[in-house]
């Protein structure tokens, strides 16, 4: 496949991924109530799709590598240094959401329009499950296309580094709108410091796993 064909393939690709994230807080506000409408929604926009679109995507020349998925890390291959950096970014990422959602809140505080807390159990195996669920989809898949796949797309353009730059932690944000100003400001951060992060390692490990960590503990 040319290079213009691969682009266009991409970013379509990527916009049939996204898509389901951008509505997908007003969509969950009118079916939560339905336990089948919620998680068949759920499933085809976090686990269908996502399966979609990176297998089409690999069969047309994206690999591992290029999403940031292998051992090299910095330039180099060093296996032990992306799991040093996976356990350190846990408490890291955790930090950086935590402290600029809380700075947000409190200078434009508003209620969310859909909380995902609202469909975690109060307790037992249930919460659980659940929340290991949603910390698993959300820092697998959200890595994968805004940091992995749009870096990839990015390298289509004439400047890479900036077209990174400027969508990755936008578009991130913008699919977390449902939460009000103060979670879609906090998420912008998120996705600067973990952009700039993959910019410096062109590694997502380390972003994948202080992702899972930061939902784990933020819907628990």
């Amino acid at each position: 496949m040319d290079q213009n064909r691969q682009k266009h393939l991409y970013l379509l690709l990527l916009c049939l991924g996204i898509v389901p994230f951008l509505i997908n807080g007003w969509v969950n506000s009118l079916i939560h109530a339905s336990a089948v409408a919620y998680w068949s929604f759920e499933l085809v926009s976090w686990v269908l799709i996502p399966v979609l679109v990176f297998s089409v995507a690999g069969r047309n020349g994206l690999s591992l590598a290029d999403l940031g998925l292998d051992a090299r890390i910095f330039g180099q291959k060093n296996l032990l240094l992306v799991v040093v950096l996976c356990v350190i970014f846990c408490p890291v990422n955790l930090w950086v959401y935590k402290h600029t959602y809380k700075f947000f809140e409190a200078l434009l505080p508003s209620a969310p329009y859909f909380q995902y807390e609202t469909i975690v159990p109060t307790r037992g195996v249930m919460k659980v499950v659940v929340s290991l669920y949603f910390s698993l989809s959300a820092g697998i898949v959200e890595e994968l296309y805004f940091r992995g796949f749009i870096h990839r797309v990015s390298r289509f353009f004439a400047r890479p580094a900036v077209v990174y730059m400027v969508f990755s932690p936008l578009v991130f944000a913008m699919v977390h709108w449902e939460g009000g100003p103060s979670n879609l400001l906090a998420t912008y951060v998120f996705g600067l410091f973990n952009g700039i992060a993959f910019l410096a390692m062109r590694n997502l490990w380390p972003l994948v796993f202080g992702h899972i960590f930061t939902d784990y503990v933020w819907f628990n």
